[in-house]
């Protein structure tokens, strides 16, 4: 009976030292919170360094470390702390997006698609991974790849789109204000913005108009794309269009509109 006792007091000191660790890693991490919350970086990164030392194993305490130093622009540090997050959780969609990131930035375009490819099969009803993937194959000339995931993306993002923008009239009064429709519109503009020009690449120019017509309804001041689309109605024979694209290129501050109007346009 004596040893049954011992036994249990045993098994109960060792439930305490789980939970109680446990709690003071939370605790810890809490208050690392806190002191971002009140920008005092420098003591938040004790409270997660003293998570650490409770349990060596918590990915979510480097992986708060590593946004410390990403949001301080030291990706090499950031780097570091993500990479062992990753080790010890690589299903986290966010970290992937993260890393790939940092990579992109780096130049290490390998590792940027590896990561970016990672956080589609985690998640492939989110549009950030398809986009910046896409990007890199489009840098890269892989135009096929890029076009897929852009379609991907574009097929992910329209119903929220169209929530904003009325495919006739524009922009939706669901949102107000220059600003908020650069902020809210434009992420969902990018693989349009991108897919117009492998479109003209691979010579799908009416497929390339269709496109920019429906970024310009959206973004009526997107100057580049009046240059793009002045481009293709140029190749096409239309020059009264090129012109006029042209010519609103060059009112929203496109100088290579104003060279094409000197160099192809009559004036009136």
């Amino acid at each position: 009976m004596k040893t049954q006792t011992i036994f249990v007091k045993i098994i109960f000191f060792f439930i305490f030292l789980l939970f109680g660790c446990k709690a003071t890693v939370e605790e810890n991490i809490e208050k690392g919170d806190e002191m971002i919350s009140n920008s005092e970086i420098d003591k938040a990164l004790v409270y997660y360094n003293k998570a650490l030392e409770i349990d060596s194993t918590s990915s979510i305490v480097y992986l708060k470390i590593g946004n410390l130093y990403l949001n301080n622009s030291d990706t090499t540090k950031a780097l570091n702390f993500f990479e062992i997050a990753h080790n010890l959780n690589s299903k986290d969609y966010n970290l992937q997006l993260k890393l790939g990131n940092i990579y992109k930035s780096k130049k290490d375009t390998l590792n940027a698609i590896m990561h970016y490819t990672n956080a589609i099969e985690i998640d492939d009803k989110k549009s950030e991974a398809y986009i910046e993937r896409g990007k890199l194959f489009f840098y890269t000339k892989q135009y096929e790849l890029s076009l897929n995931d852009f379609n991907q993306s574009i097929t992910i993002g329209r119903t929220e789109l169209l929530y904003l923008v009325d495919e006739e009239k524009g922009i939706s009064k669901n949102i107000r204000g220059e600003e908020e429709v650069k902020e809210i519109i434009y992420p969902y503009i990018i693989p349009y913005v991108f897919r117009v020009q492998i479109k003209e690449i691979n010579k799908d120019y009416l497929g390339a108009i269709s496109d920019a017509d429906f970024i310009i309804n959206c973004m009526p001041d997107y100057g580049s794309i009046y240059f793009i689309r002045g481009n293709i109605h140029f190749i096409l024979g239309n020059s009264k269009e090129a012109c006029e694209d042209w010519s609103k290129a060059n009112d929203y501050g496109i100088e290579e509109g104003l060279k094409k109007i000197q160099s192809f346009c009559t004036p009136i």
